[in-house]
Parts: C-alpha cells; structure tokens; sequence
C-alpha cells in the first residue's frame, strides 16, 4: 500500500510538471535556464571556496562546518512544511475511507513531507555537496553511495521534526493544532539559534584558511553531533576508508529506521482517526451577535475601502492561521544572538559595544530579512480557491497587488522599528543613529515586500492541497536570490561611501549623498518591477481547475 501511495504522489508530481510545461513553455524554458545556471554557479562558488583550503586539517573543518550549517538550514525551517503536509493535508478523509492502512498513510505524509521540505535544498544543498564530493576527488563507489547520504541527510530533520510535532500533538491535544505548531516552530528556532551562537568560537577565522583548531581531526564535539557524524562520513568517503564508512552509514541509517518507525508508531495513533484534520486546527469562530469591527479604522483610514477591507481580513487570517503565526514569530528569536554572545565571558572581553551594536543591526537586518520573505511572498496563495472571488469582484489585480504589498510593508516594518527602538535603548545610541536606521528598515521593507509580492502573484499557486505549498517552488527560489542580489547591492550602495569616508577621510557628503540615492533608487525599481509582472500576470490569470 505505501508503494501505492507514493507512485500516486509521483504521478501527481509528474503531471503537475508537464501541465505547467505546456501552458506556456517559454516561461517553463526560462525558469529551467535560470534554476540550471543557479545550481551550477552555487557548486562553482563552493567549489572554490574549497579550494580556499590551506591544509587537510582545514579542509575538514570546512566539511564539518558545511555540514552543520546545511542540517541547520534543514532543520530550521522544516516546521511549516512538515507539519502543513503531516497535520493539514487535504486528503486525510479521502485516505482514512480507503483500504490503507493508517500506518502506510502516516509513512507516506512522512516522506512526502521530507520532500517538501528539502525543495529549497535542492538549490544550495545540493550543488555544495556535489563540490564537497568533487574537491575530495570520490572513486566510483563513492559516487554510488553518495545519494543514499543525500537522502539520509535530507531524511533526519524532517523526521526529527516530524516526532517532534507529532509529540506536541499528543502534549496539546488535537483541537490544539496550531498551538502545537507555532510552540514547537518557536522551540526549534530558539535551539537552532543558541546552537549556532554556541559554536561561534569553533568557527575558523577565514573561509577555511586559518582554522582555529589546528588538530588533524574532526572534533565532533564541537557541532550538532547528526552533522559531524556525515562530515565524518564524507571524509571517510573521499579517503576510502570503507571501514569508518560502514560504520557511519549503518549507524545514519539505524537512526533514520528508528525516527521513521516513532514517526509511524505516533501519527497512526494521532493521526489515524484524521481528526486533527477535520477539526481544522481549532479555528476561532465568531460569537452569535457580535458585529465585526469596521475595516477602515486607525491606520486603515488612509486606505481606499476595497485595499483597507483586503487588510483587514488579511490580518485577521493571519491571527487564525495555523502556521504563519509560528514562522513570524520564529526568526524574533535571531535578534537575541548578539546579546547571548554577549554574556558568553570569551566574546564579552573581544567585543567592543560599537561592533555589539553593528552586531546587533546585522541580525534587525537578518530579521526583516526573513519575515518581508515569509509574508510577502505568503499573502498572495493566502486566498486559495476563494482568489476566484477576488478576481470577480470590480478590483482591478492592481488593486489586490497594493492591498497585500501594503498589509506585509506594514507588519514587517512595524516590527522592525520595534526592533530598532528597542535596539537603540538597550545600547543607548543617538537619537540620528536611530533615525538613520528608521529609514533603512522603512525602505527596505518596502523593496523586499514589493519584490516578494510581485513574485507571488507573477508566479502564483492557488490550488495547494495544504499551507505548506501557497508558494510556488520557482516563487521561493527566485525569492530567495532576488532578495539575497538585493540585500548585496544595499550593503555596496551604503557600505562603500562610508567605507571611504573612513579609510579616505573624506569630508564631503557628495559619496554619502549619492550612495543613499542608489540605495532608493534600486530599492524601488527591486521593489517595483515584480509589482507590475505580477500585476499583469493576474489580470490574464486563468483559472486551472
């Protein structure tokens, strides 16, 4: 039965795949150029990145170090898509009335659900661990014996992560659902980041060049233990030593059958009667008799009525929704690293309270970063199905452009001016320091939703099966790269004219001058154009079901 399911699921995939080919072959030419020369330019990056390397020691603290920052990655951002397609899918009912076993039917959500999860990974991950296997020259067995590691790797934080909700579920209960979700999303991103923070000290100087450890080993205790041990695994690899390489292999993969089976042992208990499911994750309802609040009220009331009432409704679907509310809150957490680091007495003595304070604005950055990422690109699949009635509504795409572009723009900057205030009365700065930073946050907000928005509605999904998939896979790598060129370009149009005003001693203020007009300028042609893409790409959206 499980064999069924999954050719099932493969079979979805296929046809998905050659459906969006046909309907317009061009973009699906453009996009696959795109993704192939994304993939092939991150395995050239690493490669030589690798090539950095000054001795053997450094090499494999670079492993070790690319391994633990690749699971991190992993497991840091497999709460939403584990628990959408393990707790939330669409087709629980429809299983449950068939002859299936519920056990087959929780080890196929937990497969499909490692998918899901790793569709990022296919562009970075992948390719890294492509150069990795290059530069450590594998022989044919190795080679062989490389997509059982990416698999295994790939396997183990999503089935971590899927014990872990699971265990929550049984914890809260089932009419609890997204409360399970958005404690275990907030519990996860606090240990991934104290992870991270505790092992600042054990990372090297440069990129491999000037290792802090000198040892000609891979000392594990100084990472997450499931990354040192694959590290361990791919040296073993390239060195053909297939004696440490049974023993890393089998044990991967006794941990791997021993999640998956808690994995099966858990959902067929709490999942099998599908009532999570259609319980719909404990929705709050409405009181009988009570008037729903008008749209237009506080800031609204400088909204048109039709982009004030799309707001408002928004907002209030993310408060009820079961997996935003969680991934909102989760990279809150990152603004605590700088001080947590702080309070560690090795780092307390090295840092000055300037470079605490630059810290500090890096992770605000990293923050706003994340979240404009998480909601922009989310508001627009937010509507489903129930688009349709949006596109018969007299709103011109336009007009839904503007009222999502303005709902993201103004829950991602409230946050990050909370931020910064906060940031500016725990380190004392100046009241024009802060300004300053008022005005970064406002603009790059405004780019990074812009960009976000346009590339969701220029690459829609409305007919997901669970909340995991609202955004296209092609949306989210663009995304990704988009805002990534964009934050580059930002950090070179302000960094670069006060790098010479420092360096140079240059007492005019024409650099300065002309770097925040670059800095505006890109930001709202990165912000704008996707807008008008996306603009026109839903004015001729056609419905596919």
């Amino acid at each position: 039965m499980l064999m069924l399911l999954i050719r099932a699921r493969l079979r979805c995939a296929y046809n998905a795949m050659v459906q969006g080919i046909n309907q317009n072959r061009l973009a699906a030419l453009g996009i696959g150029v795109a993704v192939t020369v994304v993939f092939f330019g991150v395995f050239i990056g690493f490669l030589a990145l690798f090539n950095l390397s000054s001795s053997p020691a450094a090499m494999r603290d670079m492993v070790n170090n690319l391994f633990f920052f690749l699971f991190m990655f992993l497991f840091a951002g497999s709460v939403p898509f584990v628990a959408s397609t393990l707790l939330q899918a669409g087709d629980y009912l429809l299983l449950s009335a068939a002859p299936i076993r519920s056990s087959s039917v929780v080890a196929a959500k937990l497969l499909d659900a490692t998918i899901t999860n790793s569709l990022q990974f296919t562009v970075i991950g992948c390719p890294a661990m492509l150069a990795c296997a290059v530069y450590l020259h594998f022989s044919l067995a190795a080679w062989i014996l490389l997509p059982l590691v990416v698999a295994l790797f790939i396997l183990i934080p999503a089935l971590l992560t899927s014990v872990i909700l699971l265990i929550a579920l049984g914890i809260f209960g089932p009419k609890r659902v997204g409360s399970a979700i958005s404690t275990v999303n907030i519990v996860l991103a606090a240990v991934v980041c104290l992870t991270i923070v505790s092992q600042i000290n054990n990372m090297p100087v440069g990129p491999g060049i000037m290792p802090r450890a000198t040892e000609p080993h891979i000392a594990s205790s100084t990472h997450a233990p499931i990354s040192s041990w694959f590290a361990h695994l791919v040296i073993s690899m390239g060195n053909g030593n297939w004696v440490s390489v049974s023993k890393w292999l089998l044990g991967l993969s006794l941990l791997t059958a021993m999640l998956f089976a808690v994995g099966m042992f858990l959902g067929g208990k709490l999942l099998g009667s599908a009532a999570a499911v259609e319980d719909g994750g404990g929705r709050i309802a409405r009181p009988e008799g009570k008037e729903i609040a008008a749209s237009r009220t506080g800031l609204l009331r400088m909204f048109s009525p039709p982009v004030a009432a799309i707001i408002a409704k928004d907002l209030r679907y993310i408060l009820r929704d079961t997996v935003l509310p969680g991934q909102m809150a989760m990279p809150i957490i990152l603004y605590l690293v700088p001080f947590v680091l702080a309070l560690q007495p090795s780092v307390r003595s090295m840092v000055t309270h300037d470079e605490l304070a630059s810290i500090s604005l890096g992770m605000i950055v990293i923050v706003i970063y994340m979240q404009t990422s998480i909601l922009s690109l989310t508001c627009i699949g937010l509507e489903g199905r129930s688009y349709g009635m949006l596109m018969n509504s007299p709103n011109h795409a336009r007009t839904i452009l503007v009222a999502k572009f303005w709902m993201s723009t103004l829950v991602t900057t409230g946050l990050g001016l909370t931020l910064v205030t906060l940031d500016g009365l725990i380190l004392q700065q100046k009241l024009w320091q802060i300004g300053v930073e008022y005005f970064i946050v406002v603009v790059s907000c405004a780019s990074l939703c812009g960009m976000g928005v346009g590339l969701s509605a220029s690459l829609p999904r409305f007919t997901y099966e669970n909340p995991a998939h609202r955004v296209s896979v092609w949306a989210l790598i663009f995304g990704f790269f988009g805002s990534a060129g964009y934050s580059i370009a930002m950090t070179l149009a302000l960094g670069v004219p006060i790098y010479l005003r420092i360096a140079s001693q240059i007492d005019s203020l024409w650099p300065m001058a002309i770097g925040v007009s670059v800095f505006v300028g890109l930001s709202t042609l990165f912000g704008l154009v996707p807008m008008i893409i996306g603009s026109d790409r839903l004015d001729r959206y056609q419905w596919e079901h």
